[in-house]
């Protein structure tokens, strides 16, 4: 097994994939390997290779970490960035226009209000002109890329609080979306 765990891990630092997969993902990738390798041995070259051109293929899945601070005031058009966050005064339509971004071509044909509804949820329904701490994040499959958006906005806020302990941030509706799905939690 300890075999088998140093193959995944070697995948997963790989300098071609470098890091941006998660373990779970190469492990079920590596099992579908070897069920098709136990299948038909006489194309496992042909399948290895299959297996590498899928992961640079499809290792661009998209996660985004918002949140609205309180307790900051800044001026409206200031930007300011954080490690791998971006602060600043979010009105509505900025927010929907990031979120299309987020999402894939075939997806961008819906209205404001129907992304409002179906697509990003009730947390959006009341969002107010606001300040916002955001993280965007790309990374091999999903499940790494959700690790690392939430990795990276907590550093940004923690950083954010250690330097200005007086301000007393703290964050509300905090949400967590992927370009697929979206969730409320951190």
């Amino acid at each position: 097994m300890t075999d088998f765990n140093d193959i995944i891990t070697k995948i997963v630092y790989y300098e071609d994939f470098n890091g941006s997969f998660s373990t779970k993902y190469v492990e079920q990738k590596l099992f579908e390997l070897l069920h098709k390798i136990l299948c038909d041995h006489s194309r496992a070259n042909e399948y290895i290779g299959e297996l590498y051109t899928n992961f640079i293929d499809d290792s661009k899945n998209n996660w985004r970490v918002i949140a609205q601070l309180e307790n900051v005031r800044f001026v409206e058009r200031a930007v300011f960035k954080l490690m791998d966050s971006t602060l600043k005064f979010m009105k509505p339509e900025e927010l929907f226009d990031c979120t299309l971004k987020l999402m894939k071509p075939e997806d961008l044909s819906v209205s404001i209000n129907s992304l409002q509804r179906d697509l990003l949820g009730p947390h959006y329904s009341n969002w107010e002109l606001s300040h916002c701490i955001y993280t965007d994040v790309t990374a091999g499959d999903q499940l790494k890329a959700e690790e690392l958006a939430i990795d990276n906005f907590n550093l940004s806020l923690n950083l954010l609080r250690l330097y200005f302990p007086n301000l007393n941030i703290s964050i509300k509706r905090p949400i967590s979306m992927s370009d697929t799905q979206e969730k409320n939690c951190l």
